[in-house]
């Protein structure tokens, strides 16, 4: 198995920062986006992972699907 050598931004063009600097497209702070060119890969990968937890519902939930049918055995 080859090392990945390139690891692919998290940015998906929706670069707005909210009230506590994350962006509200990828879920990383400012200075993870300023370094990211910088940071080596196994950084990049740190960053994506915070970022995943950073935008992931505050519920703990990550089932996103809405259902209005009530769980019948």
């Amino acid at each position: 198995m080859r090392k990945q050598s390139v690891v692919e931004s998290p940015c998906t063009g929706v670069c707005t920062l909210d009230d506590q600097g994350v962006c509200a497209g990828c879920g990383r702070l400012m200075d993870e986006i300023v370094r990211w060119s910088a940071a080596s890969v196994s950084e990049q990968h740190d960053i994506r992972e915070r970022a995943a937890r950073r935008r992931r519902p505050k519920d703990g939930n990550d089932d996103l699907s809405i259902s209005s049918e009530p769980n019948l055995p």
